[in-house]
């Protein structure tokens, strides 16, 4: 059973209680997942999720100590733009670098070729 942190406080974080119960299960199915895991992989488990602490009650700590956020499917959404936008920036940002090399290389061979020419010249007469 849920004592502490109540669904009332939970709810007070601006969240409905289908939107918790759902959120709060499916961190608590992760975590359950992971400690599975760690065991099977005989690494340490978590301190602040001892064997003692349900994964659902770890979960409700996490929503209450704003370890994890609970996003409706808009917020959701403009997360999602923003970080698509901010890659497409990020791949333009390192396109224009690549072609800054490229002119700069090209830039320096045309150099070298007509230094070349003028040593050609040069020795020619």
């Amino acid at each position: 059973m849920l004592n502490k942190p109540t669904v009332a406080e939970l709810m007070a974080q601006g969240n409905n209680r289908y939107t918790l119960v759902i959120a709060t299960a499916k961190r608590a199915r992760q975590i359950a997942k992971d400690r599975e895991d760690k065991i099977k992989k005989q690494e340490p488990l978590p301190e602040l999720n001892d064997d003692n602490i349900s994964p659902i009650t770890a979960a409700a700590n996490e929503i209450y100590n704003n370890e994890i956020k609970i996003y409706n499917e808009e917020q959701w959404n403009k997360i999602v733009e923003e970080k698509e936008e901010a890659q497409r920036i990020e791949d333009a940002k390192a396109r224009h670098l690549e072609e800054i090399k490229m002119q700069s290389l090209a830039s320096t061979v045309e150099q070298e070729a007509k230094q070349d020419e003028v040593k050609e010249d040069s020795e020619e007469n």
